[in-house]
């Protein structure tokens, strides 16, 4: 279930001990290599108009059409003003990814959330489906910036996507513990692998397609999630909601 986001299944910030809410290391998306961090809140304002105007930009024209004073004139700031917190567009582009990834695990996070752990499945999965499909569709550079970083990467997913695939699949590792408490840990750790892979590249794949075919394509996935989780829950069975005394 995709990423993206999520299972600490609580959908608050993360534990102040720096554990994960999801079973696995909380980790916080580091400042990306290059970029200064800002040190006030009017700092802070300046960096989001600053990714603002290039992902708008970047989903216009494509990352590589795009210049740094293109940024800088479309944000209304100085490209001076804008060196002061990049030094450079591949700078620029990393920060997006780093914000992508942020909100879809904590995208994630929230889908799973502890109510849903007893919800019925095709519920769950259709929350996840489109919720992730919202997400795309509402930030058109994705694609964009997940390929720039692909392209920087040398062909390998960029570490901060790694990052992300992984800390939603722990989200969903914790989520199956929580629902299908009988089930393996190593089987768990292959229905996570499985379905963030099908979620992730099945919604970018639908996203590039005409929006006619959308729905089309989300129904499908959201069937053949629910096929495939069907069996393990009928050989794990499903936490169920305790009777009130």
């Amino acid at each position: 279930m995709s990423q993206e986001s999520d299972i600490a299944i609580d959908a608050a910030a993360p534990p102040a001990d720096g554990s994960s809410q999801g079973g696995g290391p909380y980790t916080e998306a580091p400042v990306p290599s290059g970029q200064r961090a800002p040190s006030q809140d009017r700092g802070q304002r300046r960096v989001d108009s600053i990714l603002d105007a290039a992902a708008a930009l970047f989903a216009e024209q494509g990352v590589d059409a795009v210049s740094v004073n293109a940024i800088a004139q479309r944000a209304g700031s100085s490209v001076g003003s804008l060196y002061h917190f990049f030094p450079n567009k591949d700078a620029i582009v990393e920060a997006l990814a780093a914000r992508y990834c942020r909100e879809m695990v904590d995208l994630n996070i929230a889908l799973l959330r502890p109510e849903m752990v007893t919800a019925p499945l095709d519920a769950v999965l259709s929350g996840v489906v489109e919720g992730f499909m919202h997400y795309h569709t509402s930030n058109p550079a994705y694609d964009e910036v997940y390929q720039a970083a692909l392209r920087t990467s040398g062909g390998h997913q960029s570490p901060v996507f790694q990052q992300v695939q992984q800390s939603i699949r722990a989200t969903v590792d914790e989520y199956l513990s929580r629902r299908m408490p009988t089930m393996p840990s190593e089987e768990r750790g292959y229905y996570a692998m499985t379905s963030v892979a099908a979620v992730h590249w099945l919604i970018a794949e639908a996203t590039l397609r005409d929006p006619i075919e959308r729905p089309g394509r989300m129904r499908h996935l959201k069937e053949m999630l629910v096929r495939y989780f069907e069996p393990a829950e009928r050989e794990y069975g499903v936490v169920r909601v305790p009777a009130v005394s």
